[in-house]
């Protein structure tokens, strides 16, 4: 049987690589290393062009999925994990783009990041050897 304590660093470091990646493809995209299609985040954020907004979506997502996976500042990058999730789906669901975004894995995610928001970090993270040491 697993450990709670350990299923919640999976958890932790599973979301912070997929956060990680995501952001890294889209900064890597502005600047034109790879080939990448942006959200339509343009539409939402009519005030800056795509590429713009894109690169700053894409250096939030970094710095969540870098907090996550060292487990540092957990909860608060874990709630803002869930409403940046919230956000794309619900934006989502307000330009049609629900299905065809494939948006319905967002939701899991945002599960997922409410969860550890709740939980905080529990084993292999810089606030869990905080908390040891202050204790």
């Amino acid at each position: 049987m697993m450990d709670r304590k350990f299923a919640n660093f999976l958890l932790r470091v599973v979301l912070g690589v997929v956060f990680t990646y995501a952001g890294v493809m889209k900064v890597l995209a502005f600047f034109n290393v790879v080939t990448y299609t942006f959200p339509p985040i343009n539409k939402i954020l009519t005030f800056l062009p795509l590429s713009t907004s894109g690169l700053l979506l894409g250096l939030v997502e970094v710095i969540i999925g870098v907090l996550l996976i060292i487990g540092f500042w957990t909860r608060t990058a874990a709630w803002a994990a869930t409403i940046l999730l919230v956000i794309f789906v619900l934006a989502g669901a307000y330009l049609g783009i629900f299905m065809q975004a494939a948006l319905f894995k967002d939701l899991v995610m945002a599960a997922a990041a409410l969860l550890l928001a709740a939980e905080g970090c529990r084993k292999w993270g810089w606030d869990c050897r905080s908390l040891e040491a202050s204790a």
